[in-house]
């Protein structure tokens, strides 16, 4: 079997829209516009196609997948990803350049691709199992374990019309995952099923790549990315702009879309969504580590400090603050802070918040902070604050347990003069 399991060179897909050549043509119409204007229709037909209205959903895009890898495809809606994977499972034609699949593509790209909704459960397994090219006699040797893993069971021999949107898509993946692929297409639908379901899915993706399976991954979910690729792409317009690992490709692709957090430079906070009383409110922020071989930026396990401006309309006291992380999946790993009373002056202070130990592995963070007053008033909180970027060292990054919150060693909270 090769070593690539997909080529795609200097591809290329062309829409038209609102124009005449984009327009269907049923008979009876053709027919009307005859009678109507015999030459008008005669210099239509003759007329060459017009590219007004058009629109490159790809155009010019070039990369290759090895056996067995798992390719994150990152961009914003309308940026290719879809029309992409369709192209690759045969269901659309390019304009130009080529798509080649060495071996047998499983596609999952929406809700019920393949699903006849007034056929059973049962049904449209085999007809989904059939359209994937799968034959009867595996069909009938799969059924059982097919069933099994969608966990549907009971409802099997009903019409799938009256499935949950999550239920039809547990059966559409258990009949993808089991008609063994050689590559596996997968366009947003996990992101549907409950978590129960969603960790048992990845679970059976690693083993099919380990079995020698290539994935690409279309998602919105960073951490699913971030978790299941070692390699991302990302398009935007159509164009394939960048390729390299996935944590350098999610950075890149936040920084388009929201604030990331730059080390040792202040991040302004005016126009995030605050809660709260109001009465005192985080104004700007920044994040800087101790060691200068890493620019100042934060890496497992070293010491980071953060730097919050507060502003106040006089001399006050706040009971608590803090800062707290979390993963892409908006999991808490570390919440940062005091409880402590701290006095602040009027006008600008700075809450500086430093943490010895920061045990987090390399990737991408967001961030909220939260401050509260005397009898626990909540006088300012942003959910999402910012993202900051915790960068790999030559050590590798410590074991972590990922589903409880990480302790850290210490952290310490003081107030100290507003920067100019």
């Amino acid at each position: 079997m090769s070593a690539i399991s997909i080529e795609v060179d200097d591809l290329g897909k062309l829409y038209r829209y609102n124009s005449r050549a984009a327009r269907s043509r049923t008979l009876g119409k053709a027919i009307l516009d005859t009678l109507v204007s015999p030459f008008g229709y005669l210099s239509d037909s003759l007329r060459a196609p017009s590219t007004a209205g058009s629109l490159w959903a790809l155009r010019h895009v070039s990369f290759t997948v090895q056996r067995a890898e798992v390719l994150g495809i990152l961009g914003q809606n309308g940026a290719g990803k879809s029309t992409l994977l369709r192209i690759l499972s045969r269901i659309t034609l390019p304009t130009e350049g080529l798509a080649r699949t060495h071996g047998r593509v499983g596609s999952l790209l929406q809700i019920g691709t393949g699903f006849n909704y007034e056929l059973t459960g049962r049904e449209n397994i085999y007809l989904n199992g059939t359209i994937l090219g799968m034959k009867r006699s595996e069909v009938d040797r799969k059924l059982n374990a097919i069933v099994d893993f969608s966990g549907v069971e009971r409802f099997i021999d009903t019409p799938i019309k009256r499935y949950s949107s999550g239920m039809v898509v547990r059966l559409g993946f258990s009949v993808a995952m089991f008609m063994d692929p050689d590559i596996l297409l997968v366009d947003e639908v996990l992101s549907v099923g409950d978590a129960a379901f969603r960790q048992k899915s990845l679970e059976k993706v690693l083993e099919l790549v380990e079995g020698g399976c290539s994935v690409l991954f279309v998602s919105h979910d960073l951490f699913m990315i971030q978790r299941l690729c070692k390699r991302s792409i990302l398009f935007e317009a159509g164009k394939l702009i960048e390729e390299t690992d996935t944590s350098s490709m999610i950075e890149h692709y936040l920084s388009k879309i929201t604030n990331v957090m730059v080390a040792g430079e202040w991040l302004d906070l005016s126009t995030a969504s605050h809660q709260g009383t109001g009465e005192i409110r985080f104004v700007r922020m920044r994040y800087r580590g101790a060691d200068l071989k890493f620019q100042g930026q934060a890496y497992p396990d070293g010491p980071v400090e953060f730097l919050l401006e507060v502003e106040s309309p006089g001399t006050r006291n706040i009971s608590g603050v803090s800062v707290t992380l979390f993963d892409l999946s908006g999991f808490r790993l570390i919440n940062a802070g005091s409880i402590e009373e701290l006095g602040l002056n009027r006008g600008r202070s700075c809450v500086r918040i430093s943490i010895e130990h920061l045990h987090l592995k390399p990737g991408t963070y967001s961030l909220a902070l939260w401050m509260v007053g005397p009898a626990d008033v909540l006088l300012d909180q942003i959910l999402s604050a910012a993202y900051m970027n915790v960068t790999a060292t030559t050590q590798g990054p410590p074991e972590l347990n990922p589903f409880r919150d990480k302790v850290t060693s210490q952290v310490e909270v003081s107030v100290v003069r507003a920067e100019p």
